[in-house]
Order: structure tokens, then C-alpha cells, then sequence
């Protein structure tokens, strides 16, 4: 629905490549074992590290290689990453399962399309992991593209800029008119704003609890990551009742909140916060995608300690 909306939240950050295929292939591995296949990491020696979002590229590799796993029988499955001397990151996952046909490949990125009724019934799913993973790229300034056989196996190829957002051949933010609609705004959160916010209230690490009040499950990792970065303890909630409910049992000691969330908003969630006294002393930053309009800021004014923009390019 995100998608759909034209509206996704990215948490760029530099981690190592080497370790996060590790990490993916790790995770795969029990799906792999299911049809008794082999996973098979390459990794490069200049390959290095990348400027991306680090939730994003998970879930796409995982696609792929769960795709590989489900319809490879016997198997192997391989993993490989390289940088080219543009800059740009290649991923490339290939099997040797039942790969397609060109008629097949054709339909691939279409939501909700399979190879056919017969794939279907055996090995499940939808196809629409395939279209989010190639909005995704899309997104972060890349793309999916793959070859196949029928019979011999298919290859997925992720490329993505080694700096998220930019061009390798151009060296600025691709021009998202390109993308599908459903691409119209990329959010970013800005990690060193966030970070001196958190550094400025945590006095001690081992006492400091960070309540991340966010509906997005993607962004909420992402805010929960720079808190533990901070040393920091991070406590996810998905909207304001709930947030309500772990401060009633609980010390917290900041409070990031987004404003857009079911069930109880972030406005609803600072109204409650006015009538508990002892509450009212908790430090709130308001991180979100909303366009804060002058009654936005009188309901929140004498309670919210700083507002942090989800910067956007469209």
C-alpha cells in the first residue's frame, strides 16, 4: 500500500557487502534444504562496501533467493557480488531449476502473474515479491533485470549505485519520471540529524530507552537500527495506543513518533501525553512525511521537542 501511495521511506546507511550476502545466505539456507539444493556465495575482492538502504536490499535478495530455492530441486543456488568500475553493486542469483520460457519472462514483473496454473498449484505464491523488488531498485536508483531458460535455470541481476539515489554515469538522483507511477517520492531519513538528536538527550547508554512509535514496519526498523547504533535501547511500537501501554509499565526516556498511524495518531498519542504529569518531562521528536501545517504545530506546540522532516526528491 505503501507503493501504491507513491510514498516509501529509505534509511541509507554504509555496511559492509561482503557480510550482509553472508548474512542473507545464512537466512536462506532452511529454504534451500527443503528441496536439497546448495547455496553458493561468490563474493569479489574489491567489492567493498555500499551507501544503500540495508532493509531494502534483505528483502530483495531474499526474494530472489527464495524464488530459487522453491523452484530448484537438487540444486544449486548461487549468490554472487562484484563492483564494476563504474561504481556500480551487482548481485546476481542463479539456479538450475526449472527456469522460462520467453513467454513467461515476458510476464515476470506483472503483479500477480505466475508461469502458469500448473506452476501455480505446485509451487505456490503470487509473483507480486518480484514487481515490490523491482520497485524497490527502481527506487534506490537501480533495477532487476533476468535471463532464463527453460529447463536450465534463471539468473536475477540487481544493480544498484554504490551511493544510494545516484546515477553511477551521472552522478545525480535519477529522474523518477522514468519509474512506474507507483514510484512518484522517495522518503529519506536523514541518520546524522536523527543521531545528534538522540546523542544530545542520551546521558547514559545503559539507562536510555528510545520508544519508536512508527506503523511502517520497514521505517520502524530502520529508526530502531540508529538508536542501537547509538548504544541506546529501542523499544518498536506500531501506534500510540500501544505506545501508551508500554509507558504505563515502563521507563522510557525519548520518544520518536510518527504522526500518521492507525488506531491512535501521533496528534491523538501528544493529547494523552498532556494529562500525565510525569510524562509530560519525556522528550518527543516527531519524525514523518507529513507537511506540518500551522495547526499541526499548535497542536503539538509546548510538547514536541523537534520536528524531523522526511526529506524527499521527486
Amino acid at each position: 500500500s505503501k507503493i501504491e501511495a507513491g510514498k516509501m521511506t529509505f534509511y541509507p546507511e554504509t555496511f559492509d557487502i561482503d557480510k550482509i550476502i553472508q548474512e542473507i545466505a545464512d537466512t536462506a539456507v532452511p529454504l534451500s534444504e527443503k528441496n536439497a539444493n546448495l547455496i553458493n556465495i561468490i563474493s569479489h575482492e574489491n567489492v567493498g562496501e555500499i551507501h544503500t538502504d540495508q532493509t531494502k536490499l534483505r528483502q530483495i535478495l531474499l526474494n530472489l533467493l527464495s524464488n530459487s530455492c522453491k523452484f530448484t530441486e537438487k540444486g544449486t543456488i548461487t549468490l554472487e557480488a562484484k563492483r564494476l568500475p563504474d561504481d556500480t553493486i551487482v548481485f546476481e542469483v542463479r539456479d538450475t531449476g526449472i527456469g522460462m520460457t520467453p513467454e513467461q519472462l515476458a510476464k515476470l514483473f506483472q503483479p500477480f502473474t505466475q508461469a502458469d496454473a500448473s506452476t501455480s498449484r505446485k509451487y505456490g505464491g503470487t509473483g507480486l515479491g518480484l514487481v515490490i523488488s523491482r520497485k524497490f531498485c527502481q527506487m534506490m536508483g537501480g533495477d532487476i533485470t533476468v535471463k532464463s531458460e527453460e529447463g536450465k535455470g534463471s539468473e536475477f541481476i540487481v544493480k544498484l549505485p554504490a551511493k544510494f539515489g545516484y546515477s553511477a554515469q551521472t552522478d545525480r538522483l535519477p529522474d523518477l519520471k522514468t519509474c512506474p507511477e507507483t514510484c512518484a517520492e522517495v522518503l529519506l531519513i536523514d541518520r546524522e540529524r536523527l543521531s545528534a538528536v538522540i546523542k544530545k538527550y542520551c546521558k547514559d547508554t545503559s539507562q536510555f530507552h528510545v520508544l519508536v512509535a512508527e506503523d511502517d514496519p520497514a521505517t520502524r526498523e530502520m529508526l530502531c537500527r540508529i538508536v542501537k547504533k547509538e548504544g541506546a535501547s529501542a523499544i518498536p511500537v506500531e501506534n500510540g495506543r500501544i505506545a501508551l501501554e508500554y509507558m504505563s509499565k515502563f521507563r522510557v526516556s525519548l520518544i520518536l513518533l510518527d504522526l500518521m498511524m492507525p488506531e491512535m495518531d501521533g496528534f491523538q498519542f501528544v493529547e494523552e501525553i498532556r494529562k500525565h504529569e510525569t510524562w509530560q518531562k519525556i522528550p518527543i521528536v516527531v519524525i514523518t512525511a507529513k507537511d506540518i501545517t500551522d495547526e499541526d504545530k499548535l497542536r503539538l506546540n509546548g510538547y514536541v521537542e523537534k520536528i524531523l522532516q522526511k526529506g524527499s526528491y521527486s
